[in-house]
């Protein structure tokens, strides 16, 4: 499958960001429970993308965790509603968050590995554009998200809560505008400099 897409397709599309790895895949079981509900949701479509080569210690479960996704999406005639945009330079990110409205990233915490997901800077990026995210209650996401504001924040594996968020978001274009510009102003609000500054002063002047 190409990783090659026009921007100009972007249009009204779910877009998930990071490196393809087993912890993230709850997304393939999502694609399994909810393929049938993409077809009939008109102008739905969904880019995975990742902003940075994997390492050589994720290479080997990057290239598995592809590999699956891309055979699905192929078995299930999936191509024109999923489509997977490869590494994306960081200075291009921009033209993609620019180009969809909602992103999700359903992550979860994999005890077997001990990984876990840390704050979620592309949970911040995608809402500074404008646009509700939809996270998991998996490590620090939720710092990240204002849940019911922002975006929304779900139990992580749980698929009907994710498919349903999506679906609310699309159907609810008053509540879609509503979100979309509490997630800037909440990122602007919670995550600016001098704020983080004044927050490691009190900290330091407590010591």
């Amino acid at each position: 499958m190409s990783d090659e897409k026009n921007l100009e397709d972007l249009k009204k599309d779910i877009l998930k960001i990071g490196v393809l790895k087993a912890e993230k895949n709850v997304y393939l079981e999502f694609l399994n429970r909810i393929s049938e509900n993409l077809k009939s949701m008109e102008a739905i479509r969904n880019c995975v993308a990742h902003n940075r080569e994997p390492s050589d210690d994720e290479l080997a479960n990057y290239r598995i965790a592809k590999e699956k996704l891309e055979k699905y999406v192929i078995d299930n005639n999936l191509q024109k509603i999923i489509f997977f945009a490869g590494n994306v330079p960081h200075e291009e990110i921009l033209n993609y968050y620019r180009g969809v409205q909602i992103f999700s990233m359903p992550s979860f915490f994999d005890k077997s590995k001990g990984d876990i997901e840390g704050l979620g800077i592309v949970y911040l990026e995608a809402q500074i554009n404008g646009l509700p995210v939809i996270g998991t209650d998996s490590g620090g996401i939720p710092e990240a998200i204002k849940d019911g504001i922002s975006g929304f924040v779900i139990k992580a594996r749980d698929i009907e809560a994710l498919a349903e968020k999506i679906k609310l978001l699309k159907n609810d274009q008053d509540l879609y505008k509503k979100m979309s510009k509490q997630a800037i102003d909440f990122v602007k609000r919670e995550f600016n400099w001098q704020k983080n500054i004044d927050q490691h002063l009190g900290i330091y002047q407590k010591k």
